[in-house]
């Protein structure tokens, strides 16, 4: 007798939402939009023929059918996840996939969402070496680069995941009164990239500054200029997707309401010519990841 199933990809979905009770969430760890969340669970809805989820203002609230449901689906995916794990471990070999990131994009960043991607391979295994702007590109061993630039790498495959937009933080205790406009930063001591060039003076020149005065203290990455803010050395100017859960949490603050965009960009480099599943993985869940957050 042919199995009667729902579609199976609206039930993994809907299983996401409901552990996490949110679409947004449920969108972020299934590397899709918020707008494929909620069609997908309208299509359960509607293979069911009933709600699973209502609305109370802001929250989102499984019905009594939507929590019974979520019970026996959870279950049932675990059992799948963990024999599909078990037959890879058993029947597929590991592969090494060595990923060369930036260092302040390997600790801020790129690390801390490495279990999205471990969940989805389980059978590679990561190796995560950190290099800077300067180094050879693609030394010996090396499969995928993150890395920030211009533009013009010939040979080299370049996908774009973001534009760099920098913006002052700083801890909230040091702030001496309010800041109303750019010229009030000059009060503070500024934390500056040492590798960009004069980059508090080019962001004072944006906001119609020409010669600004200001103490500084210089560091060689932007995890070092955050964890300085952190500690109140200064105000910092850093790219916002860095810092992001720092202002959620309310560890470090906007001072001004000013992004400026560096004219740097991130990019995920392969080589052109390379035919490599492991690196496809890679980039495909990398390019999702980046555009549904």
């Amino acid at each position: 007798m042919a199995r009667k199933l729902p579609p199976l990809n609206a039930l993994r979905t809907f299983e996401a939402a409901a552990r996490l009770h949110s679409f947004t969430l449920a969108a972020e760890e299934l590397c899709v939009t918020q707008g494929a969340v909620s069609r997908q669970v309208k299509k359960l809805e509607a293979y069911l023929g009933f709600d699973l989820f209502v609305r109370q203002g802001q929250k989102l609230i499984l019905t009594a059918a939507g929590l019974q449901y979520q019970a026996a689906i959870a279950s049932a995916l675990n059992i799948l996840s963990d024999a599909t794990q078990s037959v890879m471990s058993a029947h597929r070999p590991s592969e090494l996939l060595t990923i060369s990131v930036l260092p302040s994009l390997s600790t801020r960043w790129l690390i801390p969402r490495l279990n999205q991607f471990k969940h989805h391979y389980p059978h590679y295994v990561l190796n995560v070496i950190t290099r800077d702007n300067q180094t050879e590109l693609f030394p010996p061993g090396v499969d995928v680069v993150i890395r920030s630039g211009k533009g013009g790498w010939p040979g080299i495959q370049a996908d774009e995941l973001f534009i760099e937009k920098l913006i002052p933080v700083c801890r909230k205790d040091i702030i001496k009164k309010k800041v109303g406009t750019a010229a009030d930063l000059m009060k503070y001591t500024l934390l500056e990239h040492t590798s960009r060039d004069k980059i508090w003076q080019r962001w004072f020149n944006a906001q119609h500054i020409d010669n600004p005065q200001f103490q500084r203290i210089g560091m060689e990455h932007f995890f070092m200029l955050i964890q300085a803010a952190c500690e109140g050395l200064g105000v910092a100017l850093v790219p916002d997707f860095l810092v992001k859960d720092d202002l959620e949490n309310e560890r470090l603050v906007q001072l001004i309401n000013i992004t400026y965009e560096s004219g740097y960009r991130y990019f995920v480099f392969s080589n052109k010519h390379q035919n490599n599943p492991k690196v496809s993985d890679f980039i495909h869940w990398l390019l999702a990841w980046c555009k549904s957050s």
